[in-house]
């Protein structure tokens, strides 16, 4: 079966906001087996034809660092996984995610919320976005 993967990057890393990010590398998997890659430029528009963009590249799922609320709920309503808060080098988290070993603590972002027992409200809301994560 055929997995679409987009990975916001900046440079050969994955980018830390996907708010903002200029391009997705879209990567083709056949298994583990790697069978297109492609950079295409995310329009800088409002997130409403960001959203549109992310629909029409087909892809499954959507690794990238740190997501606003509102920008996760609309390509999670796409049925697109997301698989956020991510950080490292492209070629390192490709192949992480192969291997099924992509949630480690190597990959999150500092700072990232899993890491706290903190109940003020922020961390709170990312708390509930990684919950949602994982019941996928």
């Amino acid at each position: 079966m055929i997995t679409k993967v987009a990975i916001s990057i900046w440079d050969s890393c994955v980018s830390p906001v996907l708010d903002t990010a200029g391009q997705l590398l879209i990567i083709e998997l056949n298994g583990s087996e790697i069978i297109s890659r492609r950079v295409v430029d995310i329009p800088q528009l409002h997130l409403v034809y960001k959203i549109d963009f992310f629909r029409k590249q087909g892809c499954n799922v959507l690794i990238c660092g740190a997501v606003t609320q509102p920008m996760y709920q609309m390509i999670i309503s796409l049925g697109i996984k997301v698989i956020p808060f991510i950080r490292g080098s492209v070629d390192n988290v490709i192949a992480a995610y192969i291997r099924g070993e992509l949630h480690g603590d190597v990959f999150y972002m500092p700072g990232y919320p899993i890491r706290r027992r903190c109940r003020c409200r922020h961390h709170q809301r990312y708390n509930h976005l990684r919950n949602k994560i994982n019941e996928r």
